[in-house]
């Protein structure tokens, strides 16, 4: 939408976004931990049984826990100026014990509070950009607890998923751009 600020936002294992305003030149950068740490937490509590919260179960079944999200929201990779960049070799298991402890969270606790914390954190930086619009896609929109969480932060904003919007599934979303990168090459 050419007339309002719109931000394509990825939930893989680390949330990205990609803001477009009227006037001004893209911006693009790394928000932090998606699923990376969702998934760090199951792996480990379940040693390997499961690899992730499967519809966002265990996070609505737990409770936030609010000191601990304060904890993991001091990070100082949150305080760096955009455009920035992470991945895994931050937001991982070893973080995750770092920074929990070995507290008596109980898995769906802990999984309500990193749902919590990406929620938080990306959407910070969407009302950073005053983001009217989003097109979400990756693995994390198939996530109930991460999307509705998203919806009640940020409820002014209009959110859609890539597959909505473009009519294929998310997970193809980087197939059809190296197909229209191809294309444009040929043509």
């Amino acid at each position: 939408d050419p007339d309002a600020p719109t931000a394509a936002l990825n939930l893989g294992g680390i949330a990205n976004i990609t803001v477009l305003r009227p006037g001004a030149a893209p911006i693009a950068y790394d928000t932090g931990p998606a699923s990376a740490l969702i998934d760090a937490a199951v792996v480990e509590l379940t040693d390997g049984r499961e690899s992730y919260d499967r519809d966002g179960a265990g996070a609505r079944r737990g409770t936030v826990d609010p000191a601990l999200l304060g904890r993991l929201l001091e990070e100082p990779y949150y305080r760096l100026p955009a455009p920035k960049t992470t991945g895994k070799e931050l937001f991982n298991a070893a973080y995750l014990r770092a920074h929990v402890g070995g507290g008596a969270t109980s898995l769906d606790d802990l999984l309500a509070t990193l749902t919590a914390l990406t929620v938080e954190t990306v959407a910070r930086e969407l009302e950073r950009h005053e983001v009217e619009r989003v097109v979400a896609s990756g693995g994390g929109t198939r996530n109930p607890a991460l999307m509705d969480g998203l919806r009640e932060r940020l409820p002014v904003v209009s959110l859609e998923t890539f597959d909505d919007v473009a009519g294929v599934a998310s997970e193809a979303k980087e197939a059809v751009m190296v197909a229209l990168i191809g294309f444009l090459t040929v043509n």
